[in-house]
């Protein structure tokens, strides 16, 4: 079917098809959700599992272990990683991409209950949850008073009015309310008086349970009624609990409050919560998976506005972390930016035909393409998002490609003379073969990036779906309305003369041509010799990273001390950060949470919220781009060096595509495997001291941490037994003794509040007071905790990693340099220095393992997309010749990538590797147009070289119109600095340098190259025929 034909035929018809998928695209759009990034599905399995109490060394050996031979026998694993500290075991299983996540997380529950039946009872049952971005926070708020109100009422104040109510909002998975102070009823037993009366910690536990009791008692017929018999033995109020009898001693009742007080207090603090270094209630909130962020957001600042008016005046809620901020204003951008990439290709057009009637036949495609690639994106679940949004950017210039080489032959059969149909109809079906080639080698280069697997994978995919989509639309509409209409509104008459501009350029590009066809080695070597020196650029003066980083307003600091600290001393630091940062101009609001916070077990396996008093977060907002001189990245070097150095600690920054990377891993990541904890100690250390002298390589940590000071209880199993006591009714004792036992729930109002039994404080201060503890014999006799046990005071690992069933410390840092190519090599030379005993040795993690993955994925899939761009225009050209020729567009375009990234600063990165993806699939379509219309004038009985010069000088036009719009178009997108404009900017840079440069070398390179191969085909055919003849 002759597309062109038919809709010159039929008209009615053309415009039809094409307004209803203008209604349907126009419909998907309304459907769309927005969000930052795609839906990046990592394949990993986290597996927590707890066994409160128990040592970091016990855990690896008890549970961690046992749970890793287990889930490695899943289908599809890669890698498992595992950490082990006390009372928690978290084991992250990495599966290949493109596993079945869901059903591998069933199969690794089921793996986890088998092993389950072979641990301790008190071993809790693990909890499998699958990776998923959606559940980060999406909103912080910090809530304060201005009144210093007290902050249990703060804290109940907001659980009650405002968690409520924000949890049953649609697409909210949760909300968590983290400091402040929460209610509890302390029962603090006085050891003395404990011993004068005879009885333990566990005696008032029992009472106390026992006595906070409503008990059902059957029924109870009376006439004709029937009633409920109920024993009600609740506590009403804090006083019944310090007035419950414990026993009778000489005839005298001994209270609750003859060996304990008894008050209505609060949890004991392990935690600070901050707002602008004020006293105050955090609140995150996340979205159910899938969700739309910016909708979500919208409605929880709807539904705060009403709660806001019935909350006491002096209680402020402070948004401080709305991810919604970033998606609202890089979608503006990258809108602006695409309509002004339009609208400079509608003047570029403009410049070159001098004629608005054409021109408007021509920018119908640009709404047209974009319209119909929303119906692409809706049908394929995807988002309006960083990047959908840049590759609806990308293609704004490339759609015009196709309509500009049908219009500009349509335009120039006009000008010879022909009728306006017959000028459409011969004018389009004549190019028809060239600009779908031209497409599909464009879109072509996106089938590899669909089976790439990894996070260039997860990018590719929805990007080369819309540019994709957007292509194909453009050769539709270039073969269907770009005709029909240029049949129907194109003046019949046009001028046969050119602007002096074209007339110029031609007559200069004549005599390049010629010259270059005159000496077609030299013009080779020439091309040869910049794309050596291009590489040479690249490997030398070009850096690299996964990604770039976000100069967002957003970012989070991690501090983690010593093992040790408390909580105190290590809010002494994070205060020193907080100061910091307010007294920066560009500081908007600060939070921190410090110390043991009430995080998920999902929270803490996913590192977000503090997990000891000697660690803390800090999320800090900076003022937006415009408003401000320095870069984020320069504003946390100001931090950094607003803050003493930690010598035995560490303290760096996180932002949002940190967490996107492979869960939060950080650039420079060394792994260090042997078994023995003392001589990898040892070794860490020394790798840790070396990178400290290295000024690019800052906020060094070593997971391993020795320095937790503990005291370890030894019981004498024979001293014990013989008294009739077992090691669990010590721990018990110890236990209720000093972390305190929540017995039963206070009911108050419709709340349930925890008892708590402990020692009091002064009971508690020293190991004299641990070795008096007083633990009940079943014979009757009361025996101090000395008297049986051995008590002493030590250190040990705070967490013990592993990977792959092997031990691992991981030696992680910053960096200030952008280059992690550089940065491995110095890395390299630092570990070639250390010598390593025999089973031990180094391996790389974070971005540089990351890098190095990159790098080796993407050569092999640009080679396969040269190799496919290659067979497409082998069958358009039924020739294995021709197309080696247009194929050296390809080393040609480097040149360009290489300049434009080394004058502008870019980095090779995940992003810029994905232009130069789309570049070779781009930069071979001038080529494709030459050379289609060059064999075409020798089928007519042109000799070669005047074939190539005619063909030159009439495909020019075309050439340059196409080329222009389209680096045109991607200049607002690449000078664009507004937010997350470093993400997408490395595409256009690349795409702008390749393209530009290229044209200008392929103008002339091409002919000259495909004049030498045609001579060399030529002298083998020959050839070839002699030796048949003899």
């Amino acid at each position: 079917m002759n597309l062109p034909d038919v809709s010159i035929r039929r008209p009615i018809t053309t415009t039809m098809m094409i307004l209803i998928i203008t209604v349907l695209g126009v419909v998907a759009l309304f459907r769309i959700g927005i969000d930052f990034f795609p839906d990046i599905q990592f394949p990993e399995v986290t597996v927590i599992t707890t066994y409160p109490g128990v040592a970091s060394h016990e855990i690896e050996t008890i549970v961690t272990r046992p749970l890793e031979e287990a889930v490695s026998a899943v289908e599809g694993v890669r890698k498992v990683k595992s950490t082990s500290r006390e009372g928690i075991s978290i084991i992250r299983v990495e599966f290949r991409w493109g596993t079945d996540l869901a059903a591998a997380a069933q199969e690794t529950r089921n793996m986890m209950e088998q092993t389950l039946d072979m641990m301790p009872d008190e071993v809790e049952r693990p909890l499998v949850l699958k990776a998923d971005i959606d559940l980060m926070p999406i909103l912080y708020y910090g809530i304060y008073s201005t009144t210093n109100r007290n902050l249990r009422n703060l804290r109940k104040l907001i659980e009650d009015t405002v968690e409520k109510r924000l949890e049953n909002l649609p697409g909210v998975a949760s909300v968590t309310v983290a400091g402040g102070l929460e209610r509890e009823i302390l029962v603090n037993a006085d050891r003395s008086r404990l011993k004068a009366h005879n009885l333990t910690i566990n005696d008032i536990i029992q009472t106390i349970q026992a006595q906070n009791r409503d008990i059902p008692g059957g029924h109870l017929i009376k006439g004709s009624e029937e009633y409920i018999v109920r024993t009600t033995g609740k506590y009403k109020n804090v006083q019944q609990i310090a007035d419950t009898v414990m026993k009778m001693e000489n005839g005298v009742p001994v209270y609750v409050k003859d060996v304990a007080s008894v008050e209505d207090s609060h949890k004991e603090i392990r935690h600070y919560s901050k707002t602008n270094m004020k006293d105050s209630v955090i609140m995150w909130i996340t979205k159910e998976s899938g969700a739309n962020t910016v909708e979500i957001v919208d409605n929880v600042t709807k539904e705060l506005e009403k709660i806001k008016d019935i909350l006491p005046s002096d209680v402020k809620i402070l948004n401080v972390w709305d991810t919604s901020k970033l998606i609202r204003d890089s979608v503006e951008r990258l809108r602006e930016t695409a309509f002004w990439g339009g609208s400079i290709a509608f003047l570029v057009l403009l410049f070159f035909l001098w004629n608005l009637r054409t021109t408007l036949t021509l920018a119908i495609s640009i709404p047209f393409a974009i319209i119909t690639t929303f119906i692409a994106i809706y049908f394929a679940r995807y988002t309006l998002n960083m990047i959908t949004l840049s590759g609806l950017a990308l293609s704004v210039g490339m759609i015009l490609d196709n309509s500009i080489v049908v219009l500009e032959n349509i335009f120039r059969h006009l000008q010879e003379g022909k009728e306006r149909k017959e000028a459409a109809r011969i004018g389009s079906t004549e190019v028809s073969m060239a600009i779908t080639a031209s497409t599909l080698t464009s879109v072509i280069v996106f089938l590899p990036m669909v089976f790439t697997a990894g996070l260039t994978g997860q990018f590719a995919k929805p990007l080369g779906v819309t540019v994709t989509f957007a292509l194909f639309a453009s050769l539709l509409i270039a073969l269907t309305m770009v005709p029909m209409i240029a049949s129907r509104f194109l003046k019949t008459k046009s001028s046969n003369k050119e602007g002096r501009f074209l007339t110029t350029i031609k007559s200069l590009y004549k005599n390049t041509l010629e010259k270059s066809l005159h000496h077609r080695l030299l013009t080779l070597i020439a091309g040869i010799s910049l794309f050596i020196i291009s590489l040479l650029i690249f490997s030398f003066f070009i850096g690299g990273e996964v990604l770039p980083k976000l100069d967002e307003i957003y970012t989070s600091g991690i501090v983690k001390l010593a093992p040790g600290n408390s909580l105190d001393e290590t809010y002494k630091f994070v205060k020193k950060v907080e100061k910091g940062i307010m007294e920066e101009p560009e500081f908007r609001s600060v939070i921190s949470m410090t110390g043991l916070s009430e995080a998920s077990k999902y929270d803490t396996a996913q590192g977000a919220g503090a997990a000891g008093v000697n660690e803390s977060m800090i999320f800090y907002e900076i003022a937006p781009k415009g408003e401000r001189k320095r870069t984020a990245v320069e504003f946390m070097e100001v931090i950094r060096s607003k803050v003493p150095p930690l010598t035995k600690g560490t303290f760096y920054f996180m932002q949002t595509n940190d967490y996107f990377t492979r869960g939060g891993e950080r650039p420079i990541e060394i792994k260090l495997f042997g078994r023995d904890l003392a001589i990898l100690k040892k070794i860490s250390d020394q790798v840790a001291e070396a990178l400290r002298k290295e000024k690019e390589i800052v906020d060094i940590d070593n997971s391993l941490k020795m320095g937790k000071p503990e005291v370890q209880i030894s019981v004498d199993r024979d001293k014990a037994s013989s008294m009739g006591i077992t090691v669990s009714n010590v721990a018990s004792t110890v236990d209720a003794a000093f972390l305190g036992k929540k017995v039963t729930k206070f009911r108050d109002q419709g709340d349930e509040y925890d008892i708590r039994v402990r020692f009091s404080e002064r009971d508690r201060k020293s190991t004299r007071h641990l070795s008096n503890v007083l633990i009940s014999s079943p014979r009757g006799f009361l025996v101090n905790l000395i008297d049986i046990a051995k008590i002493r005071e030590g250190r040990g690992p705070i967490k013990i990693e592993r990977e792959d069933q092997e031990r691992v410390v991981i030696i992680s840092a910053d960096t200030t340099s952008s280059d992690l190519r550089g940065l491995e090599s110095k890395v390299k030379r630092i570990l070639d220095t250390i010598p390593l005993p025999e089973g031990y040795y180094f391996r790389y993690g974070g971005s540089l393992e990351d890098m190095q993955e990159l790098m080796i994925t993407m050569f092999f899939t640009i080679g396969l997309i040269i190799l496919l761009v290659y067979m497409v225009m082998a069958s358009q050209f039924e020739s294995l010749t021709h197309p080696l020729s247009i194929m050296f567009a390809v080393p040609m375009s480097i040149v360009g990538v290489a300049l434009a990234l080394f004058l502008t600063g870019t980095t090779l990165s995940v992003m810029s590797f994905i232009g130069i993806m789309i570049l070779i699939g781009v930069v071979v379509n001038n080529g494709i147009v030459l050379i289609d219309y060059v064999n075409q004038l020798r089928t007519k009985g042109l000799g070669k070289n005047e074939a190539i010069i005619q063909g030159g000088l009439t495909r020019i036009r075309p050439i340059l119109m196409t080329t222009l719009t389209t680096i045109l178009a991607l200049l607002p997108m690449a000078l664009n600095k507004g937010e997350g404009a470093e993400l997408f900017s490395p595409i256009s840079i690349t795409l702008f340098g390749g393209l530009l440069v290229s044209t200008l070398l392929t103008l002339l390179i091409v002919p000259s190259i495909y004049s030498m191969i045609d001579d060399a085909s030529v002298w083998a055919r020959k050839k070839l025929h002699r030796e048949r003849q003899i």
